[in-house]
């Protein structure tokens, strides 16, 4: 059985031949024991198992009506889809405010995939709030929620270069509906 410090001392480190190296790395490995290998393959599934965490997409719901948010939130965090080894995974990580100002104050830019904001909310409407989020975060992804008409002019006036811009869902909405469409403004 080799073990690791044998290997260490087997590899010069100033070798810069990188083939000999990986010759020598897969030496190491067919010479492992079964429990060695098993060790070997458990770290590879757990790189697979990272690589599936960085899947997961950041989602900030604001919604002056806390049982909306709490629901939306609920929804789209009950969400999950299977990984090539048949594991599931959550897709959605879900931060929500019920109040605007809160949440324009507490924004992390860069942080957040997609923003779902009610349009018609007491001290800031979300045109207004979503304007100012847009000056921290040109990248950020934003769908507008109402339970009333949309006003497309006012969405128009907004001007802003955001690449996904226009998303509406009209509340309520099925659990289907909204996990469709926030899922199409993801990928």
């Amino acid at each position: 059985m080799v073990k690791i410090a044998d290997l260490n001392s087997r590899i010069s480190f100033g070798t810069t031949d990188k083939s000999r190296l990986n010759h020598r790395i897969n030496q190491y490995i067919s010479e492992s024991s079964p429990s060695e290998k098993a060790v070997i393959k458990n770290t590879d599934s757990f790189k697979v198992g990272n690589e599936l965490a960085s899947v997961t997409k950041q989602i900030l719901v604001i919604d002056d009506d806390l049982d909306s948010a709490i629901a939306i939130r609920t929804c789209l965090e009950t969400y999950f889809k299977k990984d090539a080894q048949g594991s599931e995974f959550q897709v959605m990580e879900v931060s929500m405010y019920s109040n605007p100002v809160t949440a324009l104050a507490e924004f992390k830019p860069y942080y957040y995939d997609l923003v779902l904001v009610d349009i018609n909310m007491p001290t800031v409407n979300g045109y207004e709030l979503v304007e100012k989020i847009v000056k921290l975060d040109l990248n950020i992804k934003v769908c507008f929620m109402s339970s009333g008409e949309v006003n497309y002019e006012a969405i128009r006036e907004i001007h802003h270069p955001v690449e996904s811009f226009g998303c509406f869902i009209k509340k309520p909405a099925t659990r289907d509906y909204l996990i469709n469409r926030v899922i199409q403004e993801l990928f």
